[in-house]
């Protein structure tokens, strides 16, 4: 999914958090990070960082056994 198509009125950002939570469900690693850095992007081209983190706590509690999207992550973000 593009950035175009996450921010466009037919695909609303909810059903990207749904789709995000599916792909890190089923470990697929580079679209997962792909999908949750364009979220994080949109949200702060938007001004809406604080509906990131709410909406990435929430997936982190949710998938709290699946480590391998947690450690894609932090690669992404550049942190250890």
């Amino acid at each position: 999914m593009t950035r175009e198509q996450a921010s466009s009125p037919a695909t609303p950002r909810a059903g990207t958090w749904s789709k995000l939570a599916r792909l890190v469900e089923t470990s697929q690693g580079e679209e997962v990070v792909s999908l949750a850095i364009d979220l994080r992007d949109l949200a702060t081209r938007d001004g809406e960082q604080a509906t990131f983190a709410n909406h990435f706590v929430a997936l982190c509690k949710s998938q709290r056994r699946r480590r391998g999207f947690f450690a894609w992550w932090k690669r992404a973000e550049g942190r250890p």
